[in-house]
């Protein structure tokens, strides 16, 4: 049996040198101060809109249909169980 060839370790080339990179770090912008009394003002405008002025629209968007369903289904003749939720969406 022959045995495969190897050469010895001092022939190997030399690995070439490592540099680590490190990304920039950006900073992030700065945001809008947002004012709580007008999100108040505008939620009770319309449901929502408060939501919407603070950027968080999925949440608008729950809040919105919510409201305007449990009316839509109070306004149908069918007050139990939607018109015991209209004061916990409002307030």
């Amino acid at each position: 049996m022959s045995s495969p060839e190897t050469t010895p370790p001092a022939e190997y080339p030399a690995p070439p040198p490592t540099t680590v990179v490190t990304p920039a770090v950006v900073p992030p912008l700065p945001r809008p101060l947002k004012s709580p009394a007008v999100a108040m003002l505008l939620s009770l405008v319309m449901p929502g809109l408060g939501q919407v002025y603070n950027g968080h629209l999925s949440k608008a968007i729950f809040f919105f249909f919510a409201f305007s369903g449990s009316i839509y289904l109070v306004t149908e003749g069918h007050p139990l169980p939607f018109a015991v939720f209209l004061p916990f969406i409002i307030f």
